[in-house]
């Protein structure tokens, strides 16, 4: 798939999604760096979106978390928004918060000090291809004590250790208009 050798890759050809008689097809092109997530859970956002997580890997120890924004109404389907967090398989999950009818919370993990290939964290919360935030903006994002709820949720893909969630997060709202950084949550 690549002139690298990068490890093992984890992503899907095509992802379809269906509601009602509408149907979206997602594709991946590895070659121009669009992987799209083995799929995951799903959150309503309101009444006709919800976010749908999942997780893909370019190998060499590397993952990314996906939250991609589905608005469905009537007979259509369209993916109306992205957020892609790629870390290290060990620090990259997202914390689930449910925080009303409206409005998802992800959290993402502070960074350790030493990470595994810095060059490669990205946290992209734009469309196609907006240019990501790297490790050094990410580290400046409001990271706060997670401070865990009974109801929040861990997700991260089945290759990443399983242990105690992150002690900080930096916040990120999911809703119908799309994704933003929030300072905490409420």
């Amino acid at each position: 798939m690549t002139d690298q050798n990068t490890g093992t890759m984890h992503y899907v050809d095509r992802l379809g999604l269906r509601y009602g008689g509408a149907e979206l097809v997602l594709t991946s092109n590895a070659a121009e760096g669009v992987l799209r997530p083995v799929p995951g859970p799903q959150h309503p956002v309101g009444e006709h979106d919800v976010v749908l997580l999942g997780w893909s890997s370019w190998g060499g120890g590397m993952m990314a978390v996906h939250a991609m924004l589905i608005h469905a109404d009537g007979d259509s389907i369209a993916l109306t928004g992205e957020l892609t967090f790629t870390g290290d398989r060990h620090n990259t999950s997202f914390i689930v918060r449910r925080d009303g009818e409206q409005r998802v919370l992800l959290g993402i993990p502070q960074p350790p000090e030493a990470v595994h290939e810095p060059d490669d964290w990205a946290l992209n919360l734009g469309a196609d291809r907006a240019e990501p935030l790297k490790i050094d903006a990410i580290r400046q994002l409001p990271f706060v004590d997670a401070e865990r709820r009974p109801t929040d949720t861990v997700y991260t893909a089945n290759l990443a250790p399983r242990g105690e969630p992150p002690a900080r997060v930096a916040w990120i709202a999911a809703t119908a208009n799309g994704f933003s950084i929030v300072d905490a949550p409420r």
